[in-house]
């Protein structure tokens, strides 16, 4: 298997080899045979991509932004059908639970669940993928791993205690495996 730089030599060279249009015919001898013209090797920037794209037979992963920045929630809900994320790209998730803060009378307290569904059109036929530790206290933060997901994936929250409030990411990074 030829290096990339060596594919990228070889263009070099091919285009050296490229005849003037406007140059007067070769005064060579004709027993000289040029070798037949080969297929023009990719370009040096695009193999170089294609193959940084690939580690050890999976394709490079995505960086991911479940909540599209830090979200801030009065109240438990789930995220908006529209926002949530296509995850069809990808065989597992390693997803980043970053709660930033978490405010509140009568032991506030906050649980983050995931759940995954077929359809971002239709709260119907949406199953939890997994759920992070409940937590007490804000600047807290958890990863974990998610597989076996259906096409899309968003957030749940549940807070608990008197007037709560929280302030949270969910980030990570997301693979797909050739």
């Amino acid at each position: 298997m030829r290096t990339l730089q060596q594919l990228y030599d070889q263009m070099m060279v091919s285009r050296d080899r490229a005849p003037d249009i406007g140059a007067p015919p070769a005064t060579t001898s004709p027993t000289v045979a040029l070798p037949p013209p080969m297929a023009q090797p990719e370009p040096f920037a695009r193999a170089l991509k294609r193959a940084r794209t690939r580690v050890l037979g999976q394709l490079a992963p995505r960086q991911l932004d479940l909540t599209g920045g830090q979200v801030r929630v009065t109240a438990s809900g789930d995220q908006d059908l529209r926002l949530a994320l296509d995850a069809l790209l990808y065989d597992e998730l390693d997803l980043e639970l970053r709660v930033l803060v978490l405010d509140g009378t009568g032991s506030p307290a906050i649980t983050v669940e995931l759940l995954t569904g077929m359809s971002n059109t239709d709260a119907f036929g949406w199953v939890s993928l997994g759920t992070y530790t409940r937590w007490t206290a804000g600047n807290k933060v958890e990863l974990v791993h998610f597989e076996n997901m259906l096409r899309y994936v968003r957030w749940s929250v549940t807070l608990t205690g008197t007037n709560p409030a929280a302030l949270f990411q969910i980030r990570g990074i997301g693979r797909r495996w050739s």
